[in-house]
């Protein structure tokens, strides 16, 4: 903090409007399950992100001597993004169809599929593993490429990196095209962050996009692809997002609940294109998927959410405090669960939306840490006069 600057200039508005959103979140999650038709189904997602909204509430409350420091945030983050690399090495349902040329990897990685475990031997979905593991890398990036004057320390780097570089391999293998763009996306904001001189790099990205497109250039992620055309996607895409438009029009007040997208919108509001046989779980799109499952309420404090988290990245730059490396990282990892979330979705409905409330409780811990501890006021310590209700 820079000297002569009080504590309490500090806005408390971002804490309060994630408090507000945590319990709108809650509320919504009891009404949706009031309402559900199948309360066996959307049981266990309700208790995940009730637990998520818990803890968050409970991080913002927590008493000043119990918070951790923002350099063991960093260690804890980072050693779940390796967890997580492993845990999607181990278990993915790799894309052979998908990426046929990286067969022969995908036949010398270890897996868990050998296992007895029947959900180990099918193997995890590897869109959802791919995009929950692309936020953790976005973090991972954001860390490693530091903005100047919020660094972590050499050591941190040069982990993160590392972590960075070998879990954007592992999203490859997982042919999740959504997390790729969420990762690029979140890399060109933290290098134009970092340096107004990149400013160029996505204007050049979308030129060569466009190019690409115009020219009916294959590019290398098409020489990658089989039968999963961009095209054929994007029209199932739409038709998905139009039958869960007409579920919200019915719904918008309560939403459907979490957990029964494949019992409710194939059968009430048909698809046109996609085979009402076809296991679809959620609505692929991450604001479609929260409103049609947890109506207005849910949207409403959805979006509180990630405008106070936002915000407080932010304050933490205006204001120069001490944890906005953390919170600039945590912001990367948004931004790669927001374009993820374009066409696909970490879903409240899906263990892998647990990531969302991960983020969340980083930003409610540490935010309100810099009001809890003592200002600085001309180079003298002195207490803090301003409480956050």
């Amino acid at each position: 903090m820079r000297p002569g600057q009080r504590r309490e200039d500090i806005p408390a508005w971002p804490i309060v409007c994630l408090r507000v959103g945590l319990l709108l979140m809650l509320t919504a999650l009891a009404v949706s399950f009031l309402v559900t038709p199948n309360r066996g189904a959307s049981l266990p997602y309700v208790i995940l992100s009730a637990a998520g909204c818990g803890a968050a509430l409970l991080a913002t409350s927590l008493p000043r001597h119990r918070r951790p420091g923002a350099r063991a945030g960093f260690i804890v983050l980072l050693a779940a993004t390796l967890l997580l690399l492993a845990w999607t090495l181990l278990t993915a349902r790799w894309p052979t169809d998908k990426l046929s040329i990286l067969s022969g990897v995908y036949a010398t990685l270890p897996t868990l599929r050998s296992t007895s475990v029947t959900w180990l031997a099918e193997g995890l979905q590897p869109n959802q593993l791919g995009g929950a593991l692309a936020t953790f890398v976005g973090f991972s990036i954001a860390i490693a490429l530091g903005r100047r004057g919020a660094r972590a320390p050499t050591w941190l780097r040069t982990a993160a990196g590392c972590l960075a570089f070998l879990g954007g391999l592992v999203v490859l293998l997982t042919g999740s095209r959504a997390a790729l763009a969420g990762i690029i996306v979140a890399g060109m904001v933290l290098l134009v962050l970092r340096d107004k001189r990149w400013s160029i790099l996505p204007a050049g990205v979308a030129a060569g996009l466009v190019t690409a497109q115009a020219t009916e250039s294959p590019g290398v992620i098409r020489l990658l692809l089989d039968d999963h055309t961009v095209g054929t996607n994007l029209v199932s895409r739409i038709d998905i997002w139009t039958s869960s438009v007409h579920g919200i029009e019915d719904h918008a007040l309560t939403g459907i609940g979490l957990g029964v997208f494949n019992q409710v919108v194939p059968l009430r509001y048909p698809y046109e294109t996609v085979g009402i046989n076809h296991a679809v779980s959620q609505a692929h799109n991450v604001f479609l998927d929260v409103g049609l499952s947890l109506g207005l309420l849910g949207i409403t404090a959805f979006i509180l959410l990630l405008v106070s988290q936002f915000a407080m990245v932010v304050v933490s730059f205006r204001h120069d405090l001490p944890t906005k490396s953390l919170f600039l990282a945590t912001a990367s990892s948004l931004v790669v669960f927001l374009v993820f979330g374009i066409t696909d979705s970490l879903g409240l409905s899906s263990p892998s939306g647990s990531v969302f409330w991960v983020w969340c409780i980083v930003f409610a811990l540490y935010y309100r840490q810099e009001f809890d501890e003592t200002a600085v006021d001309g180079g003298n310590r002195c207490p803090r006069t301003k409480a956050i209700p």
